[in-house]
């Protein structure tokens, strides 16, 4: 060879063996495929998504997918700049989508009377869900399912009671957070593989809105006790060992209905949280992890509570005996199906109902009692970091966050305390 074909062989031979690197590495190569668009590249990831991953954050990803691919699918990755993604994070902000809106007609109430109903009867007669009941007599919309089943309870036609009317609003923040969250994610992808120069995705070339104020919904100290009295008194073991676990220990509805007995220690009273459970669309009941490592966790419960759960572990071993052949097999579950399944997160609304009404409490959601929880640990003047931990926040700093209003309401109790203490003669 001369000299200059020697160098250009040894540049030709420096430049595959950095490619084979690059692939042992990645496992994709920007030879491979330099112009795949994010359409492809992002239908790749979706199927990573499905074998690593929980369903649920699989059905999250495609829908968003879905919505991205539309405004900037047709571009190769190595193509995308920050304007680019910008102004694809800027069209869902602006957007709006159709919804059908369902409103209670003007007579909603004289044609229910018409019909021999009124609220109580409604509510507690035929077991209505109160929050959309009260919705409904205000002139306010509601669900299209919570309607159609009013219909069906009381055997009164759809189109008497109620009207359609077609309607647009603008997304929820938190639909629009996930959008811009997966493409992040793909982005931070497609960098390791290098296909981009760099995640243009992030928050060093793009901006994120802040996220809204978030609203707490929570018992008063009066309602708090007659709920607790009121389920110490409740004659279902069930309905009175889930509440109490609610508004004990403050876990999310998903992470009670994936409680199994195992999961209870006796012997040092504890309760650990392994599993929860969630309803997907289109997969249905999907058990899955906690999303965050401190969703894991195993927490101290109240001898109350630790009592009251012997005593419902007698009564399950009955009932399980009891139901015989009834039952496939007893998977452990804590709170269980007739056929031994996972018990339905959504039911204990159901449960709930019972004991508000008993109570003669106005509504509330099962999430408020862990709401509940969490406040009244602040209010009682426990550390920020163990209120934390109890509640499975993956930061200090959600807590604070979510909680900021009730930490000032402490922050001033401290303040009065401290002064009280060098008051003293």
């Amino acid at each position: 060879m001369t000299e200059k074909q020697e160098e250009r062989a040894v540049s030709a031979y420096a430049n595959q063996f950095e490619e084979n690197i690059r692939k042992t590495v990645t496992g994709v190569s920007v030879a491979d495929n330099p112009n795949i668009t994010f359409r492809e590249f992002s239908l790749q990831y979706l199927e990573r998504i499905k074998r690593e991953f929980s369903l649920a954050y699989y059905a999250h990803c495609r829908s968003s997918i879905g919505e991205v691919n539309k405004l900037i699918g047709g571009y190769k990755v190595r193509e995308l700049t920050p304007a680019i993604i910008q102004n694809c994070f800027d069209k869902p902000d602006k957007l709006e989508k159709k919804v059908t809106k369902v409103y209670p007609v003007p007579n909603f109430k004289e044609i229910l009377a018409s019909y021999g109903y009124n609220y109580t009867k409604l509510r507690h007669g035929k077991n209505i869900q109160p929050g959309s009941l009260a919705k409904a007599f205000k002139g306010n919309p509601v669900g299209r399912k919570w309607a159609e089943a009013l219909c069906l309870k009381t055997n009164i036609p759809y189109n008497e009671l109620f009207s359609d009317e077609q309607a647009s609003e603008p997304y929820s923040y938190g639909t629009i957070n996930i959008i811009k969250k997966t493409v992040r994610a793909i982005m931070a992808v497609a960098k390791k593989n290098r296909l981009a120069e760099d995640n243009y995705a992030s928050s060093e070339y793009v901006n994120y809105p802040t996220k809204p104020p978030h609203a707490i919904h929570c018992m008063d100290d009066e309602d708090a006790r007659k709920f607790f009295s009121t389920v110490m008194e409740h004659k279902d073991i069930r309905i009175k060992t889930s509440m109490l676990i609610f508004i004990l220990m403050g876990f999310r509805r998903g992470e009670v209905a994936g409680l199994q007995v195992s999961d209870i220690d006796f012997d040092n009273g504890t309760i650990t949280v392994r599993r929860s459970t969630t309803n997907v669309a289109e997969f249905g009941l999907v058990i899955k992890e906690p999303k965050t490592e401190k969703g894991k966790r195993t927490i101290s419960a109240p001898k109350l509570l630790m009592d009251c759960l012997r005593e419902y572990i007698t009564w399950r071993t009955v009932r399980i005996e009891s139901l015989g052949d009834r039952i496939a097999y007893d998977e452990g579950w804590l709170f269980f199906k007739d056929n031994g399944g996972c018990f339905h997160p959504c039911l204990y609304r159901e449960w709930l109902n019972k004991v508000l009404k008993i109570a003669n409490i106005e509504h509330c959601s099962v999430h408020s009692l862990r709401h509940t929880n969490i406040t009244m640990q602040i209010a009682a003047g426990v550390p920020i970091v163990t209120v934390s931990a109890r509640a499975g926040h993956a930061h200090t700093s959600t807590t604070s966050d979510y909680y900021a209003h009730f930490l000032r309401s402490s922050d001033v109790s401290a303040a009065n305390t401290i002064e009280n203490i060098f008051a003293k003669p």
